[in-house]
């Protein structure tokens, strides 16, 4: 399978929904497939502080009681993401045989587990909770994860807290949590963060290469199994 990496150091909600529906279209359907299969990563930041909504929650925004919130084509409820959290957004066409929710959940919770010790902080703390989707460090979130499995399409991702103002997040209760129950990787440093105060190349290209690396070391042999060559 190709990987095709997509830089988007700042963009929005918008630009990253134009980007995934133009590829999702082009993949065409189950049935007729125009595209050879490849895994399109883009590695973003969202330039300005946004709320979205997952599936369950679309009528809610569409009726105004979510004010503020763009809706966005994944599981799960609201979700925050604004400058200092980076995401990894993935974006393929799989096979029947190759839709496995658990493998890609997997591959994501191992990528913010080793991209977060990549900055400093010790891993061996940081844990993945089915429960409570997301990757956990000393009962603080420091990662999200939500995706969704669409008409053969993978689409959606991970999104780590690094050096975001966590004060952003009382707007709403994100994953229906309080602003108390998230932190970033800033402030799990024991030297208090010096070294990640803002996002800068090495941030993303860490983050892609993590990704990269659990999908063709860790995960290939799974997913080879399933289908993908």
């Amino acid at each position: 399978m190709r990987i095709i990496r997509y830089d988007r150091p700042l963009w929005s909600h918008n630009e990253y929904q134009v980007w995934a529906n133009t590829l999702a279209k082009e993949f065409g359907g189950d049935e007729h497939p125009r595209v050879e299969q490849a895994l399109h990563v883009a590695v973003a930041s969202y330039r300005r502080s946004t709320w979205t909504a997952g599936y369950r929650l679309h009528s809610k925004v569409r009726d105004g009681s979510l004010e503020s919130v763009v809706c966005a084509q994944r599981g799960g409820g609201l979700t925050w993401h604004g400058p200092g959290q980076l995401i990894v957004y993935p974006l393929v066409r799989l096979h029947p045989n190759q839709r496995s929710v658990r493998i890609w959940t997997e591959c994501f919770a191992c990528t913010a587990i080793e991209f977060i010790h990549k900055l400093g902080c010790d891993s061996t703390l940081a844990t993945y909770d089915s429960k409570r989707p997301g990757i956990w460090v000393k009962n603080q979130k420091v990662a999200s994860i939500g995706f969704s499995l669409q008409k053969g399409v993978l689409r959606g991702g991970l999104s780590i807290n690094v050096c975001n103002n966590l004060s952003e997040l009382d707007a709403y209760n994100a994953c229906g949590l309080s602003q108390s129950d998230f932190t970033c990787v800033r402030d799990l440093l024991d030297d208090g963060g010096e070294g990640v105060t803002a996002l800068h190349q090495k941030h993303y290209n860490a983050l892609f290469h993590s990704f990269v690396s659990n999908v063709e070391k860790r995960f290939w042999p799974k997913l080879k199994r399933s289908g993908i060559r």
